[in-house]
């Protein structure tokens, strides 16, 4: 059960490192699609929100599933799926929320902001993670010259 804690905690604090650029990105998608300027503040704490909430409950499907399925794989998938949604409906109420009645949002747009956030964060992620694999082949490449 500790090394679960432990698991549990380091996925945390690397959700709130990662809120920084999700904050960034969706400043840029507030602005971009509804004219919305946010605080860096503000959009850091619906990310923060949005990161642990999906990473929270992500964890805790895994764990009642593996009562029932020593399947690895199934917990897995599972249980990002779960998490994912649970982000995503947690990022856009939190953007209802944020908004208020300063700026007329309706949940249409809403999950249309998070969405779009979500889709830009993936992308930055694979490019990343490319960029990272391509820069492993040329540096694994030199050594075998």
């Amino acid at each position: 059960m500790g090394e679960f804690a432990l698991m549990l905690l380091a996925q945390i604090v690397g959700a709130l490192v990662a809120s920084l650029l999700s904050a960034a990105v969706l400043i840029w998608r507030a602005r971009k699609l509804k004219n919305w300027p946010i605080p860096f503040r503000s959009a850091y704490v619906v990310a923060a929100i949005a990161a642990v909430a999906g990473i929270i409950s992500a964890n805790v499907i895994a764990l009642i599933i593996s009562f029932a399925s020593d399947n690895v794989r199934l917990l897995e998938s599972v249980g990002r799926l779960f998490g994912l949604v649970v982000w995503w409906f947690v990022h856009s109420r939190a953007l209802m929320k944020l908004a208020g009645t300063a700026v007329p949002l309706t949940v249409k747009e809403a999950r249309s902001i998070s969405a779009s956030v979500f889709a830009y964060l993936f992308g930055i992620v694979f490019a990343l993670a490319v960029a990272g694999m391509l820069i492993l082949l040329a540096v694994s490449g030199m050594r075998g010259h």
